[in-house]
């Protein structure tokens, strides 16, 4: 079984220090990533050695290649969770890394994954990037790909199956608020510290995203609702996971994800990895979501609370108004609500 979390030692504080001085730091991160970007991909692999973790997570890595080319004749070589930041989808990454078998695609040594591709820097997919997970292992990748043509089309040629993962948009507003607030390279953190904090949620989810080109909340009522319809004429190769559900039934949800992809393992095995993974997430509440983001590979998470229905202690009546108008239709056609008397 996998080691899903590490012992605290002084070289995991000075690397988790080190990231959350970069990550407050919106020119260092640029610089970062022009930099990694550039480096060849023989190069790039070898960022993940430079702390303690990235050794155990290599050889667990190893482990996994070493079990996954017995069985991945099985199944799908590569699950592929697609969802919006912070509506789950690193809940689904941490669960599918506690599966013995299983190797992260974009942050792992043995994968040559283009992180170079500026498509995968935006959140998007390419066919590089599905070809980079080798047909006799098992891997997996989260990626935040909008529900477009082009790729669509990429992921149709190349007969991939995929996870949507949806969350109540109203949670996600607030989740993606306080996400921006801890991170001070976000785009959005210098616009909210100035805001007062009565109105922070509004301007975060009414304001003009520079890469999106419109509202944060306008993109992703967009989003769940494009997913949903493709998810609806598409159901024998994607299927929709909903945050609220993995929170009510762990277990369910993820035998769900390996049944559509025709794996399945033993009953001691699943509630090993389900423990493991409420273990992880006791541990991540204790510490505030600046530090769970600046935990050395693949340890850093961006857990804050995660509690359905939250919103209802946040929104007043400016927000819910606004957020009938821009959510009105995502949340009907995700299920959230019949009509707009909420």
């Amino acid at each position: 079984m996998k080691d899903c979390i590490d012992s605290n030692t002084p070289v995991h504080y000075c690397s988790m220090n080190l990231k959350k001085y970069i990550n407050r730091n919106s020119n260092l991160v640029s610089a970062k990533n022009v930099i990694i970007r550039a480096l060849p991909v023989s190069i790039r692999r070898l960022i993940h050695f430079y702390h303690i973790r990235g050794w155990t997570e290599f050889l667990r890595d190893l482990r996994s290649d070493r079990r996954s080319h017995k069985s991945c004749h099985r199944g799908s070589h590569l699950f592929l969770i697609i969802g919006l930041p912070k509506s789950g989808t690193t809940w689904l990454e941490q669960l599918l890394d506690c599966i013995p078998e299983t190797v992260q695609l974009n942050r792992s040594a043995l994968r040559a994954f283009p992180h170079g591709d500026r498509i995968a820097v935006e959140g998007g997919i390419s066919r590089q990037m599905l070809l980079s997970a080798p047909s006799n292992k098992i891997s997996f990748l989260k990626v935040h790909t909008p529900p477009s043509l082009r790729y669509t089309k990429i992921l149709e040629d190349m007969d991939t199956r995929f996870v949507v993962v949806i969350r109540d948009p109203r949670d996600q507003s607030i989740s993606s608020m306080h996400h921006s607030l801890a991170v001070g390279s976000d785009p959005f953190n210098a616009l909210l510290l100035g805001t007062p904090k009565s109105k922070r949620l509004l301007v975060s989810m009414s304001s003009e995203h520079p890469q999106l080109g419109m509202a944060r909340a306008v993109y992703w009522s967009k989003w769940i609702v494009g997913w949903s319809q493709y998810v609806d004429e598409h159901s024998d190769s994607a299927m929709i996971v909903r945050y609220e559900d993995v929170v009510d039934d762990m277990r369910r949800e993820l035998e769900r994800i390996l049944d559509f992809y025709s794996y399945r393992y033993s009953e001691e095995l699943m509630d090993t990895i389900v423990a493991t993974q409420e273990h992880r997430q006791t541990v991540e509440r204790q510490g505030s979501l600046s530090n769970n983001l600046s935990l050395p590979g693949r340890m850093a998470s961006t857990y804050r609370s995660g509690t359905p229905g939250g919103w209802r202690d946040v929104y007043d009546d400016e927000l819910t108004t606004y957020a009938k108008r821009i959510f009105g239709k995502a949340l009907r056609v995700a299920g959230y609500e019949t009509d707009d008397n909420w």
